[in-house]
C-alpha cells in the first residue's frame, strides 16, 4: 500500500470551519481512500491535521497527485485563503 500524507497547519480562527469543510467535501468524495487525522503535538502553535490518501500502487498515488490533489488545494485556498499551510509525505507500507 502507498499513502500520501498531507499535513496541514491551520489558522486557529479557521479550524472548525476548515475541518467541517474537509469532512463534507473531501473525505466524503474520497471516502474509500481518505482519512482525516488530528495531530497532537506540544510543539505546534497551530492546529494540525493529516489527510491520508491510500493507493494500491505508486503509479496511482502519482496520478492522484498530478490530476486531483491540485484541485483540492485550489478548493481549500478558495474557501480558506491564507489560513493554512501544508507539506506532503509519501509513505509505503512495508508490513501489516
Amino acid at each position: 500500500m502507498h499513502i500520501l500524507n498531507v499535513t496541514f497547519s491551520i489558522d486557529k480562527s479557521a479550524e472548525t470551519p476548515w475541518v467541517t469543510y474537509v469532512q463534507k467535501n473531501i473525505v466524503v468524495k474520497y471516502h474509500n481512500t481518505c482519512l482525516l487525522l488530528r495531530i497532537h503535538s506540544e510543539e505546534s502553535t497551530h492546529p494540525s491535521y493529516g489527510m491520508q490518501f491510500s493507493f494500491a500502487n505508486n503509479a496511482a498515488l502519482h496520478t492522484f497527485k498530478k490530476e486531483q490533489l491540485p484541485t483540492i488545494y485550489v478548493e481549500l485556498q478558495k474557501e480558506f485563503p491564507n489560513k493554512w499551510v501544508m507539506f506532503e509525505t509519501e509513505l509505503e507500507a512495508i508490513a501489516p
